[in-house]
């Protein structure tokens, strides 16, 4: 079967992905069913069985050969019938291919790491040590003071024995003395007699994939194919044994995506368009289907696509303005970005307002664009690119690699078809870079300003500015 991504009709070009015919029968055209069940022994009379066992599912590259001409990744599946989440070779059940189209790969992401076995049982006691020495005898009491000498007269009779002293302290407890040495381990007992079988378990539940396309966004920048695995068991509200994986019977899902097509039309282009700055160092560009809109460091205008003429939109208060951007290219609503504000202000011929909305921890001095692929606001902070959710959450930052190089003034970064666009000073190019951070393609820039302070993407043009000037270039697929 095959899975079509839509582009968008100026792209001119459309990439699909094949699949190959599964290795096993289908219960549905992307559903796949087994059954798995289990019993144990034990030394006495058995309990009842488990009920049934997990779906696994591994993702391994495919050569070119006999299921893929050009090669793809292979889908194994099955029940993990000795519970160590893994799907060992004995445990596969069947397999799918999905093929890669002639100039389009892709791969899967990682799984997740599995659960920590548990802790070994504890070793035996060591036997108890001797007992240690004796503590040293307490002085003896004080002797009492000598009478004086009688006269020796006659000997009298013994007198009686006189009372016993007082008993001395206790002395300090001895030093424990050292553990003895472990006493050797004892026989094994006779092993004993076969417990008697325990009763069957109850059926497990079959084991369900499910096969569909994955539009472009942030799981697969240029689209790809969802897989989803998970027993036919009625989790989550659905529906047991109905041969339909529904959403709650979901266990795990894996992406295969397609290569990341090629954004520029060439290797080196000149400008088709220069347009000088109505004052201010120029910023960055937005068009929202009827006009242009220019920012530079201290106002904004806009600019009538066939003459030009720009028309200066009053800001009170005289903020600095940093960025003019849509939410999609040649949508109508425009919105303003300014110098060391988080906040997101409409902004119309007339003037602008708070929106009601802001980004965290987003005061900077950094550009903002849209990216209408993940849905997300961007900016560049040097090498890092910074991003936040719809509703203005902070999300993890994604580094340039290789690094940018450039001016610190050189903080712009636009936005087309999920990758991130931006000017390189050292050689005079527009560097695309993933959503991972890796560099994919360049384009050479044959004119060019002296030093670039902003980057836009705007009417299907790159517009990188120049000190005071815009300078637009044909340069997109």
């Amino acid at each position: 079967m095959s899975f079509p991504v839509n582009r968008k009709a100026d792209l001119r070009m459309t990439q699909r992905v094949r699949m190959q015919t599964f290795t096993v029968p289908l219960q549905a055209l992307t559903l796949i069913g087994f059954s798995a069940c289990g019993f144990v022994l034990a030394g006495c009379a058995g309990s009842d069985g488990t009920s049934g066992v997990n779906a696994l599912l591994a993702i391994v590259d495919e050569p070119a050969g006999e299921h893929c001409a050009n090669g793809g990744s292979k889908v194994n599946y099955g029940p993990d019938l000795n519970a160590n989440g893994v799907l060992d070779a004995n445990e596969v059940t069947g397999s799918s291919y999905i093929c890669t189209s002639v100039g389009a790969t892709g791969a899967g992401a990682t799984g997740s790491t599995g659960d920590i076995g548990a802790t070994g049982a504890t070793g035996a006691t060591g036997a108890t040590g001797a007992t240690g020495a004796t503590g040293a005898t307490g002085a003896t009491g004080d002797i009492g003071a000598t009478g004086a000498t009688g006269a020796t007269g006659a000997t009298g009779d013994i007198g009686a024995t006189g009372a016993t002293g007082a008993t001395g302290a206790t002395g300090d407890t001895g030093a424990t003395g050292a553990i003895g040495a472990t006493g050797a381990t004892g026989a094994i007992g006779a092993t004993g007699a076969t417990g008697a079988r325990g009763a069957t378990g109850a059926t497990g539940s079959s084991a369900l994939m499910a096969l569909s396309n994955e539009p472009r966004g942030g799981n697969c920048t240029s689209g790809g194919v969802r897989i989803d695995v998970g027993l036919d068991n009625g989790d989550g509200g659905g529906t047991a044994g109905d041969l339909v994986l529904q959403s709650g019977e979901i266990d795990q899902t894996r992406y295969v995506c397609n290569a990341d097509a090629p954004i520029f039309n060439a290797s080196a282009v000149s400008s088709s368009t220069t347009v000088h700055v109505g004052g201010g160092l120029a910023m960055n560009v937005a068009w929202d289907g009827a006009n242009y809109w220019l920012a530079s460091h201290n106002g904004v205008w806009t600019m009538d696509p066939q003459t030009f003429v720009q028309t200066s939109v009053p800001l009170a208060g005289s903020p600095s303005p940093r960025s003019v951007f849509t939410v999609g290219d040649g949508t109508s609503s425009v919105y303003l970005w300014l110098n060391g504000d988080a906040t997101l202000y409409d902004v119309n011929p007339s003037g602008f307002s708070a929106t009601g909305g802001s980004l965290q921890n987003g005061a900077g001095n950094f550009q903002l664009c849209w990216d209408d692929v993940s849905s997300e606001y961007v900016g560049r902070d040097n090498n890092t690119f910074v991003h936040w959710s719809a509703n203005g959450a902070e999300l993890p930052t994604i580094s340039a690699q290789p690094a940018i190089p450039g001016s610190s003034w050189n903080m712009g970064a636009a936005m087309y078809q999920g990758r991130f666009i931006v000017y390189n000073h050292a050689t005079n190019s527009l560097d695309a870079y993933s959503r991972t951070g890796a560099l994919t393609e360049s384009v050479v820039l044959s004119d060019h300003g002296s030093l670039s302070f902003g980057i836009s993407v705007a009417n299907h043009k790159v517009w990188v500015s120049f000190a005071s000037e815009w300078r637009a270039y044909d340069v997109l697929r």
